[in-house]
């Protein structure tokens, strides 16, 4: 069971033809030391000038930073969605973190993951994108061999 506390941008899997928040109650942040759950998603309006192409840029960005990611220290599980008809509701990326310190030290630092967000923007690779982070309630099982 998971509970957002940090949220930003926009998603369309909610409401496809009005993309927005995915939440506007929020819990306190987590302990810089807490396991947690990231979600992303990211978005475009497909209509006339609808370039194919920018899908193609991101979603090579988006595998090598999957390929990028066996081993990351901290990195429990990473796990991708995409809902019935393609690209037509907003694809999901869920990430388990053991802590903040390992998340950060993946997607800030140098790396693959840092070189495709500093691309997305001027590049103009997606219409919108979401962020959410997730207190991790309650957990049974484990990822790949890592308890929850």
């Amino acid at each position: 069971m998971l509970q957002p506390f940090r949220h930003r941008g926009e998603a369309n899997f909610l409401d496809a033809a009005a993309p927005g928040l995915l939440f506007d109650g929020l819990a306190k942040p987590a302990a810089a030391g807490a396991p947690f759950v990231a979600i992303t998603s990211v978005g475009w309006t497909v209509g006339p000038g609808f370039e194919m192409e920018r899908v193609r840029q991101f979603g090579a960005g988006a595998a090598a930073i999957r390929m990028s990611m066996t081993a990351v220290d901290g990195l429990y599980s990473q796990q991708s969605f995409f809902f019935p008809g393609g690209i037509a509701l907003d694809p999901v990326t869920l990430t388990f973190w053991r802590d903040d310190a390992s998340a950060r030290a993946f997607s800030y630092n140098a790396g693959i993951h840092r070189h495709q967000m500093d691309r997305l923007r001027p590049e103009n690779l997606a219409d919108r994108t979401s962020f959410t982070r997730c207190h991790v309630l309650h957990g049974a099982g484990s990822w790949p061999g890592v308890p929850a």
